[in-house]
């Protein structure tokens, strides 16, 4: 970010779509560990349509495998 703070761009899919998912600075502190092991992953946020592609801003990530 522009004070220097991680974040994580994720591509991710589902059964019924791809999409992106972003981890803001404050999601990264938390959960930004998990995603360099193997998922699945379960993530919770808020989804968002812009110009017809889809994103999830998360707010909570987990490793379910």
């Amino acid at each position: 970010t522009h004070r220097g703070e991680y974040m994580k761009f994720l591509s991710v899919e589902d059964t019924s779509s791809a999409y992106e998912a972003v981890l803001f600075p404050q999601a990264y502190d938390r959960f930004g560990g998990l995603v360099r092991g193997r998922g699945p992953y379960l993530l919770r946020g808020t989804v968002a349509r812009d110009a017809g592609a889809l994103s999830l801003t998360v707010q909570e990530l987990e490793n379910v495998g």
